[in-house]
């Protein structure tokens, strides 16, 4: 077994659960092959693990691992890189932000206001105005940490969110609540994608299965005494098995049924979800692939494409018409985690990296001061781009000039 020394910074409290599952996320591994040691002592996943504030780190806690290091550790040894000191960060969130997406707010009912939706460490989603950075918020139910979401484009205000608990939700975000508990994943859920139109989604897992479900399904009227759990066992279509590890990311191209998956096997795979059938593996990665975008031509001839982004440092172009590997990107020191690519306007991709920094592609955006987890486009025209890092803080950005544009939720602060 590999060892890791882990410090652990930050006000408030964590379980050992969910710093095994942020461990896990980390390193690229299914929980089950993490384990956690304060000294000598093994640690259960209820035990609470506390910081003060100001932060101030816990005793090294010990981080056993049955796999090689990572491209992100040296030896085996954990080490954080950290660019020079940033400015003060656009907006605080406590613990581990994973995903940040975008939905229309729960007053707006689809007239335009729009909101960032933030998925913690601390099991709950929260959702703030980008207007004016004010926050709307919480949503809280998920007994793990949550790792991804998605927020609906239409009007609706639903979210759709994976979670360590091997849980997925549906959420009403008008009303706060949940709608359905989708369950059947044996692992945490890292990815999440959702057609709202037609109210398909599908989910990736630690389990290194991708599931189908009905959110159509899931959110009909049950009688009561109805639960979110009753409303959720109508809710599963299917279950594609391949990959020998975790899913880390699907993308799904949804008039023609294609699905593209990232994993820890570092393979990216093509599915026909119709048919539920894998239809071509694409190999060229030499570490785990984290992250991918699909994209499909509107105009004759039909082509299909995908990126993905690795922990070997790279990013790779497919042609999913013939699984050719078209053009390689280097320039990042550590693992892509995160990608959007503006497929409409200019075909430049954003990534976003463990070495704290986000790449336009040329242009080097710095400022976080740990992992860019998560990114999303607020308007490609206006080149405007959010990004959630691991250093708990949002930050918007100009695309134009590689700045940042404001301090999002403090007084006076426009977006």
């Amino acid at each position: 077994p590999k060892h890791w020394s882990l410090v652990v910074r930050g006000g408030g409290e964590t379980t050992a659960g969910e710093l095994r599952a942020r461990v896990a996320r980390l390193a690229g591994r299914s929980e089950a092959e993490i384990a956690l040691t304060n000294g000598e002592a093994l640690l259960r996943d209820s035990d609470l693990l506390r910081t003060s504030a100001p932060p101030k780190p816990l005793p090294p806690t010990a981080a056993k691992a049955a796999s090689s290091p990572t491209p992100e550790t040296e030896g085996g040894r954990g080490k954080a890189t950290r660019p020079p000191e940033a400015p003060e960060p656009e907006m605080q969130i406590p613990g581990l932000q994973v995903r940040a997406l975008l939905v229309g707010g729960p007053e707006s009912g689809g007239g335009g206001a729009r909101a960032a939706v933030v998925a913690c460490s601390d099991r709950a989603l929260r959702l703030w105005r980008t207007q004016d950075g004010a926050f709307l918020g919480t949503l809280s139910g998920h007994g793990g940490v949550v790792l991804c979401c998605a927020a609906s484009d239409c009007g609706i205000a639903r979210v759709l969110s994976g979670s360590a608990d091997h849980d997925v939700r549906l959420w009403d975000v008008g009303a706060g609540s949940c709608m359905a508990v989708l369950q059947g994943h044996t692992g945490g859920v890292t990815c999440v994608a959702v057609d709202w139109h037609s109210g398909r989604a599908i989910s990736g897992s630690h389990d290194a299965s991708l599931r189908l479900w009905s959110l159509a399904a899931a959110s009909a009227p049950l009688p009561p005494p109805a639960t979110p759990e009753a409303a959720g066992e109508r809710a599963q279509r299917g279950v594609l098995r391949g990959h020998a590890g975790a899913v880390w990311a699907v993308q799904v191209l949804w008039p023609s049924g294609l699905v593209v998956s990232a994993s820890s096997d570092r393979t990216v795979m093509l599915w026909d979800m119709a048919l539920m059938e894998q239809l071509m593996v694409l190999r060229g990665h030499q570490g785990l692939v984290l992250c991918c975008v699909a994209a499909a031509s509107k105009e004759p001839p039909l082509r299909r494409w995908a990126l993905s982004g690795s922990s070997d440092t790279t990013l790779k172009l497919w042609d999913l018409e013939t699984g050719r590997r078209e053009l390689t990107l280097r320039g990042h020191k550590l693992g892509v985690w995160s990608l959007v690519v503006d497929w409409t306007h200019t075909w430049r991709a954003v990534s976003g990296s463990g070495d704290c920094t986000i790449r336009w592609w040329d242009l080097v955006l710095a400022g976080h001061t740990s992992v860019v987890l998560c990114l999303t486009a607020l308007d490609w025209k206006q080149g405007l781009l959010l990004s959630g890092s691991d250093d708990a803080t949002l930050r918007l950005w100009d695309l134009s000039t590689g700045q940042a544009l404001c301090r999002v939720g403090q007084p006076g602060a426009t977006s």
